[in-house]
């Protein structure tokens, strides 16, 4: 049987001496991935795919949005500062179309042991997230057969990094203030998002409460900074490192990554759910469109029966008898008064 390095000979003659770069591309997979799931796991550190030192910014994919939100119900204002929640909805979210979520707690029996592994979600989702990380170990094993120390001292690094970075989210998520308690009342919210994208979210206060308001990660202490900062010096020494690895070795980190990259992709995509603090924020139906927001606001104006959620939030002007027609006329009236200007 052939040795690892007898393999060198028959492989392409071309330089793969900037392989570690790809460990630095600034791709979202990652941060996505804990995103959606609102944690990170212990076997997230065998899930290697670049932009590693990019995990910790996860409360960053809102883009900086905290959307207006009234609660339909009581008539409450406010602004959602979770940012996972809002990046869902974002994911979610159709120009001229209101969406519905619902929030439920989490009964999933697999959730006792997701601070181990997460294999939430759909068995397809949950299968392909698990084979990220055999790929990893398994990739790490033919490497250390093989004996291509830099190689497999860099996937090692690498994970390592992974185990630093799990470590600090575990610790930041733990901020867990939300407001007095209610007592299992049913209510439903109003997402404005940007770009005319409406969500209803529809669950018990008290869980609504829980994934809209507080802080999902809280801002890293020094030692959390520390160590992060120190995973993002490892990730960047290995891009450094990876040209003293054997040519077969950069071929296989490389095909490595790229890999993991798609599958997490891929995985992230059929998850279908954001699971945050004990709950599971699910799209309930089809979008409903709308031609105007107005109409839509008339929608649920007549399903809740009050509209001063909808006259703090702009969408209707507070007058004592105010039609729908009125309302469509003084829209074409201020459009054309804009036209005119």
């Amino acid at each position: 049987m052939k040795s690892f390095h007898s393999w060198m000979g028959m492989l392409p003659n071309v330089s793969l001496d900037a392989t570690g770069l790809i460990a630095l591309a600034e791709l979202t997979v990652l941060s996505q991935r804990t995103a959606l799931t609102g944690a990170s796991c212990l076997a997230d550190t065998f899930v290697l795919c670049p932009g590693i030192h990019r995990q910790q910014e996860a409360n960053k994919l809102n883009d900086g949005e905290y959307p207006i939100c009234a609660n339909m119900n009581s008539g409450y204002v406010f602004r959602i500062e979770n940012q996972s929640t809002v990046n869902y909805l974002q994911s979610i979210g159709i120009t001229g179309a209101l969406t519905t979520v619902v929030v439920k707690e989490d009964r999933s029996r697999l959730a006792a042991i997701s601070s181990f592994i997460d294999l939430s979600g759909p068995t397809s989702s949950a299968v392909l997230y698990v084979l990220t990380a055999v790929l990893s170990t398994s990739s790490l094993a033919i490497l250390i057969a093989g004996n291509d120390k830099w190689a497999a001292s860099i996937l090692g690094a690498l994970m390592f990094a992974r185990l630093l970075n799990v470590a600090v989210v575990h610790r930041r998520r733990s901020a867990n203030w939300h407001g007095d308690v209610d007592l299992g009342q049913h209510h439903e919210l109003l997402v404005i998002l940007s770009n005319d994208r409406w969500i209803c979210i529809s669950g018990v206060v008290d869980h609504l409460k829980d994934v809209t308001s507080g802080q999902w990660l809280r801002d890293p202490t020094f030692f959390e900074s520390t160590l992060t900062s120190g995973a993002t010096v490892i990730v960047y020494l290995c891009a450094a490192l990876a040209s003293n690895a054997t040519q077969a070795g950069k071929i296989l980190m490389l095909v490595l990554l790229l890999v993991n990259s798609g599958l997490l992709a891929w995985s992230n995509g059929m998850y279908g759910a954001l699971r945050m603090k004990g709950y599971v924020l699910q799209q309930h139906g089809e979008p409903t469109k709308y031609k105007r927001r107005l109409h839509m606001a008339h929608d649920l104006i007549e399903k809740k029966k009050r509209k001063d959620w909808a006259i703090k939030l702009g969408l209707i002007i507070e007058t004592n008898d105010t039609s729908e027609t009125d309302m469509e006329e003084k829209e074409s009236e201020n459009h054309i008064e804009t036209v005119m200007v």
